[in-house]
């Protein structure tokens, strides 16, 4: 009986660009379809994270979005106040995560250092326990929110150059066509 090996893949996220990246059981370096960065894949202690090995040039991004079908105005600039909407949403998370993660933190903390001070060992390390859990989820909260905000923003800037595009390009037209002197 002959023993096959099985290929396996797993799903990630662009660290750049925050879209689906399938890694497969071989793959060490590969390209974001999204972003066209070029990650590495590292393996450790049996976990597996992609780290950014090229970041894409402005002249890729710029030969992207002219392959692109454009956008009528009206949708473009729908979708950009959308996107800037959105990113205040993240924005205002992001404060009152790091509000209530902080002050939970402080507070257990401040009540386990004095419950052992007072010989209370094992109310003590349970309310440090809890402030440490609460400034890992404090560090979490910003992570994800730098990550979506990153994500967002570059949204954000390619809808603007889209814009600028079609109002260059509408510009022209009058001006081809005589009704702008």
């Amino acid at each position: 009986m002959e023993l096959s090996e099985v290929s396996r893949s797993m799903l990630f996220r662009c660290p750049l660009c925050n879209a689906d990246i399938m890694v497969n059981d071989d793959t060490s370096l590969l390209t974001c379809q999204g972003c066209q960065a070029v990650s590495i894949v590292e393996r450790r202690h049996g976990t597996i994270a992609l780290k950014i090995h090229t970041k894409p040039t402005n002249t890729t991004k710029s030969q992207d979005r002219k392959l692109r079908e454009p956008l009528s105005l009206g949708k473009l600039t729908k979708e950009l106040v959308e996107l800037k909407q959105e990113s205040s949403t993240i924005r205002g998370r992001k404060i009152v995560g790091a509000f209530a993660g902080g002050i939970c933190g402080t507070l257990f903390g401040y009540m386990g250092s004095l419950d052992l001070i007072g010989k209370d060992f094992g109310s003590g390390v349970t309310m440090l326990v809890c402030a440490a859990a609460a400034f890992g989820f404090l560090r979490f909260v910003m992570r994800d929110s730098a990550a979506s905000a990153s994500s967002i923003n570059g949204k954000i800037e390619e809808i603007e150059f889209q814009i600028a595009e079609r109002q260059k390009a509408d510009i022209q037209r009058l001006f081809r066509n005589g009704h702008l002197d």
